[in-house]
């Protein structure tokens, strides 16, 4: 396990990898976490809806903007809603960008995707690993798998045990 030379490391949702101007928790704008999270989708979702009130969004919020979550924004991308496609397109991207980066510093051999975001399974894993090979630097060589992590959400748990 890698824990750099200051034992804080890695810190890797915290690669800044654009400007979205959406203050992060560690108090800087970018990072890859404000880009590609749950926190994200949500967010993004209730920019949306107050725009395009007709979104499946919040038909499956219960029609409460406050009610939105990262689900009810995969789960209208399911169903062809315009709005939630283009969020979740934009998530995909974003979340390609971070791997990307990290593939190309690390070069681990798998890449795990958690969190429940991760249970949209191969909804997300499918456009996930195109975006991910589109702009993988070494084309022609070998980079990480990119797979659903197996433990859910208990996967922290279970580590922070092992260790």
């Amino acid at each position: 396990m890698f824990n750099g030379s200051h034992h804080f490391a890695p810190e890797l949702g915290h690669i800044v990898i654009g400007d979205n101007g959406v203050l992060c928790n560690c108090g800087k704008i970018g990072c890859f976490e404000t880009f590609a999270s749950a926190t994200a989708l949500i967010r993004e979702g209730k920019k949306a809806v107050m725009k395009n009130s007709d979104s499946l969004i919040l038909k499956l919020a219960g029609g409460e903007i406050e009610s939105i979550t990262a689900k009810n924004v995969i789960d209208a991308a399911r169903q062809f809603d315009e709005t939630a496609m283009l969020i979740f397109n934009d998530y995909v991207k974003y979340l390609a960008i971070g791997i990307v980066n990290i593939i190309n510093i690390l070069d681990p051999e798998v890449v795990i995707i958690g969190g429940g975001v991760a249970n949209a399974g191969e909804f997300l894993l499918k456009p996930l690993k195109e975006e991910v090979s589109k702009n993988i630097l070494f084309k022609d060589l070998p980079y990480a798998d990119i797979r659903k992590a197996e433990l859910g959400n208990d996967a922290g748990i279970i580590g922070a045990a092992i260790l």
